[in-house]
């Protein structure tokens, strides 16, 4: 499938089940939009880990799913978005992306200004999965509630995180991990600028990195 223009959502995009590739023109010139409507997520992948799922050159914006504002991915799929933003949505549980079980790659994109409330992962948020991200910046994403609002641009729980090349800066959060929360799991960081991040609360602290498991950083 390859589309260019803006998509105006008033429902739930079907759920991806099995391997697909959606090419978009570029992430300006084809936006896909949950229009601020309450509880409608633009995607959601729920397939099993045979299925690969591409998502390239396009915008999510404006989702408000219960679990992952703009993008869900569950079910052991492998999820790769390459030159995609995932800007200004906002959830109870993970602003922009939520994978659970899963495996995501992010590929020259950007994670911007997302917002999550009483859950962790303003930007991101992961939990049992796999995770790799290059080339991206993740900025300006908010993890604000409770002492539970950990990991503003990227929480990451019992996961393998790998990031290299990329940017981590003016996210915020109101316990720990304003720019990242690694809980338990492994951590992987080569040419990673971590900056001006910040919390917002009491908590475990960490504005810009928290991390309780292992990690290695170079």
């Amino acid at each position: 499938v390859s589309v260019t223009g803006t998509v105006g959502l008033q429902s739930d995009l079907p759920t991806i089940t099995q391997s697909l590739t959606i090419n978009g023109g570029s992430q300006t010139s084809f936006i896909v939009s949950g229009q601020n409507i309450n509880d409608l997520r633009p995607f959601a992948v729920n397939a099993a880990s045979s299925a690969a799922v591409n998502i390239n050159n396009l915008t999510v914006t404006r989702g408000g799913g219960g679990t992952g504002g703009g993008i869900f991915i569950q079910g052991g799929a492998n999820v790769t978005l390459a030159n995609v933003t995932v800007s200004n949505n906002n959830s109870a549980g993970a602003g922009g992306i939520r994978v659970s079980g899963s495996t995501l790659n992010i590929v020259n994109s950007l994670i911007t200004g997302n917002r999550t409330t009483f859950q962790p992962g303003g930007g991101i948020s992961a939990s049992n999965s796999t995770v790799f991200i290059t080339g991206t910046r993740i900025s300006q994403n908010t993890a604000a509630g409770d002492i539970n609002t950990n990991g503003g641009g990227l929480y990451s729980s019992s996961s393998n995180t790998r990031i290299e090349n990329s940017v981590i800066n003016g996210n915020s959060a109101e316990s720990s991990g304003g720019g990242l929360r690694q809980a338990g799991g492994t951590l992987l960081m080569s040419n990673v600028s971590i900056v001006s991040n910040s919390i917002s609360g009491t908590g475990n602290g960490g504005g810009g990195l928290h991390i309780s498991g292992s990690a290695t950083l170079r």
